[in-house]
């Protein structure tokens, strides 16, 4: 079900000389239902198929509303109106999914902006953010303790569709085999469009963005 599993089989281990950190690895969690965990992959038309599909639903629902609170996509566009020297720069969206171990459903969209599928970003966007590493968290904190500071870590959700939108306009194109914002746009805007002449304006650095981590560490 997992490379983790495969790496295992191949090993020939026994559960019980599995190290415990290494179980941590694992794709599955205790939250899964059986059907679940019998699924090669947790991709949209896969979950269609269970029987607690309208849990998986609502799911992606939640996600797109966050979307739409942050106002991380514009309205729909006709591609026809997008400035020819912009229409290169239309990227899909793509799912991660996800169940937690108190099982509850995670759903998250992100952008297709990889360098197959749009090495031409990069030409003119910053990529570069700062990121901390182990030597430099064990200074910090080595600082903190000898000026006496209290230091305070803290974490953001959906950090990235808080972020400005790209430098250059960027538009998401909902593909054929990505149904889930269509059904979500039906649900909450009572409309039935033609995606395959529509694009939506990124409103937001999304994730998978060449330049979201940018953007985010400016702002930050």
């Amino acid at each position: 079900t997992s490379c983790i599993d495969v790496a295992i089989e191949k090993s020939a281990m026994t559960p019980s000389a599995i190290p415990s950190s290494f179980l941590i690895s694992r794709l599955q969690t205790d939250g899964m239902t059986d059907a679940e965990r019998a699924l090669p992959a947790l991709t949209r038309s896969r979950l269609k198929t269970l029987s607690n599909w309208p849990e998986w639903d609502v799911a992606f629902d939640r996600q797109l509303d966050q979307h739409e609170a942050a106002t991380v996509f514009g309205k729909p566009i006709l591609l026809s109106s997008v400035p020819s020297e912009e229409r290169r720069n239309v990227l899909r969206l793509v799912w991660s999914n996800s169940v937690k171990p108190d099982g509850t459903h995670k759903t998250r969209s992100c952008l297709d902006g990889s360098k197959r599928s749009a090495p031409w970003l990069r030409a003119f966007v910053k990529t570069y953010a700062a990121s901390l590493s182990y030597p430099g968290l064990r200074l910090f904190c080595a600082l903190c303790a000898l000026q006496g500071k209290i230091a305070v870590f803290g974490d953001t959700e959906n950090a990235f569709q808080q972020s400005p939108p790209p430098v250059k306009n960027c538009y998401v194109r909902i593909v054929r085999i990505d149904d889930a914002y269509k059904s979500w746009f039906e649900k909450r805007h009572g409309r039935v469009l033609e995606w395959d002449k529509y694009v939506i304006r990124l409103q937001r650095a999304l994730q998978g963005h060449p330049e979201a981590g940018f953007l985010w560490a400016n702002k930050i």
